[in-house]
């Protein structure tokens, strides 16, 4: 190949990447225009987007924090503040039924199995646990602390002649205070049994002094639950294990300290006579369950009055106050022990040292058990 047609050869090639290299620029340029008119155009986009946003949240108002659970929960559970978590919700809802403060939850219990994401309203918790054996459950006593109101705690005490103190049911929270001095609680299978035995004790000795009485917790939130001591009679002892509702663990704890009802039973043979026969002491017994059941029935039928249920409310009152007269008359003779006082007491303890009961107020009779007037109970007899 001769010089020039080489030379001309060289000159078409650069010729050729001079163009290849021109047609890269534009191209590039071309790619470079599009995408920033693309970046312009979503600029503009997230722009209207945010407006819209904006003006959305505008009409649906500010966010509400509130809650929900993490996982699943059951009817009975404790709340945990773990279990929470936090979610919002436009203010325009109408928010005032819902959790916002998880304070006022923590440490109450589930009514209902609630999952995510359900929002906690202030009326899916209850303040206790409510078990399957658990009823509504009036409760009559001898004296109780003064100024007791509905939502304050009291121990349970039978108390021998000689001033053996036994705790019978302890930290139990006053549902009620009816007018004629029923307290009304709620009870376990169990502790309604153990009740029902401190009855038993109370009305064959309730002549020589005996008393139950009810005593207020000072700071409930701050005071831990009293240990229970008291040991029920023997044939009580056995229903219990007769009894579906009572649990295996609860029956083995109360067969442990079934040695404690030795001493309880010493603490009352004091007493005993020969004139102590199974007919006076049916006649006992059945003397505190009618003065008793006299009283329940008083106040059953006042409310009723109270209510106007479909009878004479007039004739109801006159009933109700006629049966108060006579539960009245039926407890002073079932309970010579009874005092009628209101005025503070401070009375000895067991150490020898002295504690300040602020006081009893003295209901009149002992309790056989109940007939709830607000919901369904129980009549231990």
């Amino acid at each position: 190949m001769s010089f020039n047609e080489r030379f001309f050869q060289m000159k078409r090639s650069r010729i050729l990447l001079i163009v290849l290299f021109v047609v890269l620029l534009a191209t590039i340029g071309v790619i470079l225009y599009l995408w920033h008119q693309d970046k312009q155009s979503w600029a503009i986009e997230r722009a209207n987007a945010a407006t819209s946003l904006e003006a959305a949240t505008s009409k649906w108002g500010s966010p509400v924090y509130c809650y929900t659970v993490k996982t699943g929960v059951r009817s009975g559970d404790l709340v945990n503040q773990n279990d929470l978590q936090q979610i919002e919700i436009p203010s325009i809802i109408d928010s005032s039924y819902y959790v916002k403060d998880p304070s006022n939850i923590v440490g109450k219990y589930y009514k209902i199995a609630i999952s995510n994401p359900t929002i906690l309203t202030n009326d899916m918790f209850i303040d206790d646990k409510v078990t399957d054996d658990m009823r509504s459950f009036d409760i009559s006593l001898t004296s109780y602390s003064t100024g007791l109101k509905v939502g304050d705690y009291i121990d349970i005490y039978f108390t021998a002649p000689y001033g053996d103190r036994y705790l019978v049911l302890s930290k139990l929270k006053i549902r009620k205070i009816s007018n004629s001095g029923l307290l009304t609680c709620y009870l376990t299978a169990t502790q309604r049994h153990i009740y029902t035995g401190a009855l038993i004790d109370y009305y064959l000795n309730s002549d020589y002094g005996a008393t139950m009485t009810g005593e207020r917790y000072i700071e409930p939130g701050m005071q831990q639950k009293a240990v229970e001591y008291y040991q029920v009679p023997e044939n009580i002892q056995a229903l219990l294990h007769y009894d579906p509702n009572v649990t295996a663990d609860e029956i083995s704890e109360l067969d442990a300290s079934q040695a404690q009802r030795e001493s309880i039973e010493r603490a009352l043979a004091i007493f005993r006579t020969n004139e102590d026969t199974v007919e006076s002491d049916a006649g006992k017994l059945k003397a505190g369950r009618d003065a008793t059941t006299a009283l329940i029935n008083t106040e059953t039928q006042a409310e009723a009055a109270m209510n106007n249920v479909d009878v004479g409310a007039s004739e109801l009152w006159d009933d109700a106050s006629g049966a108060a007269s006579d539960a009245a008359s039926a407890a002073s003779d079932a309970a010579s022990g009874f005092t009628e006082s209101s005025t503070p007491e401070t009375e000895s303890n067991m150490d020898g040292g002295d504690y300040s009961d602020t006081g009893t107020t003295d209901t009149g009779t002992a309790d056989t058990g109940t007939a709830d007037t607000g919901d369904t109970g129980d009549v231990a007899q």
